[in-house]
């Protein structure tokens, strides 16, 4: 199987096109569209997911080091990425 080419988009593309699908909810009248719709919606929310777990990186790794905002955005992080509490550890771990 071949991998998946990946482009960027303008984020006001972006945008634009989840402000039309979320338009078009409930309005198709075919299987097809149906399907293509459902595709489109799971793949910018997958899209979405991955952007709040970047910025949620971003904050995690500006904030400063040792303070316990830098260790609730790493929780944040956690969380966004599916990192259950079970498998983190309690503090940031340094120097690895």
């Amino acid at each position: 199987m071949s991998e998946q080419k990946m482009i960027q988009i303008p984020y006001t593309l972006f945008k634009d096109v989840y402000r039309l699908i979320a338009l078009l909810n409930d309005s198709y009248k075919s299987s097809y569209v149906q399907e293509l719709y459902d595709a489109v919606q799971a793949n910018l929310d997958a899209k979405i997911e991955s952007l709040i777990a970047r910025e949620n990186f971003t904050l995690y790794k500006t904030a400063p080091a040792g303070s316990t905002e830098r260790e609730n955005f790493r929780n944040q992080y956690l969380e966004s990425v599916g990192i259950t509490v079970d498998f983190r550890s309690n503090s940031e771990v340094q120097g690895l």
